[in-house]
């Protein structure tokens, strides 16, 4: 699995990343993500690009957000033959996580948007267990979703144990 976050996956993002935004050094974010890549495990990899997007998007989270929120529109969903193809998205979904703690009000509708890429399942945890009460309101509007993606988020999210995610003792 591992695997799947490779050249082909930081190309993709920084593509996704370059079409909202012309300024963004789409070659230079790919060469640093090569170079610190190599001999990572699956989550350091994750937290690894996590780190490098943190370096790449705008320091002002909620103008990071407001990108992100934009990747759906011109996603490349990669080659369809590969089962891992969605992978790529992890690390754009969990920066959410890691530097949108402090802005619920952004981060949790921007998860509702960015999960049908891949499952915002692992992000939201943080959210849950700082903010349940916010995140509950939240959950109870997207469990009447017509998005598939959206119901998946709240049940998978709100396990109590979730293979790589954060506990959740409260359930």
């Amino acid at each position: 699995m591992k695997e799947s976050l490779n050249q082909h996956a930081l190309a993709r993002i920084a593509s996704g990343l370059a079409a909202l935004d012309d300024s963004f050094p789409q070659q230079r974010f790919i060469t640093r993500g090569l170079q610190g890549i190599e001999g990572l495990e699956l989550k350091q990899r994750i937290d690894f690009i996590i780190e490098l997007l943190g370096d790449y998007l705008p320091a002002d989270y909620p103008d990071a957000a407001a990108i992100l929120a934009e990747i759906p529109k011109g996603w490349d969903h990669g080659d369809e033959a590969d089962p891992l193809r969605s992978f790529a998205a992890w690390p754009l979904i969990d920066y959410s996580a890691r530097y949108g703690l402090d802005y619920p009000e952004i981060s949790l509708p921007l998860l509702a948007k960015l999960t049908s890429l891949f499952s915002s399942e692992f992000a939201i945890r943080p959210f849950i267990k700082r903010y349940p009460d916010l995140c509950f309101d939240h959950f109870h509007q997207w469990l009447s979703s017509d998005d598939e993606h959206m119901r998946r988020l709240v049940s998978e999210g709100c396990r109590p144990r979730l293979p790589w995610g954060m506990r959740l003792p409260q359930f």
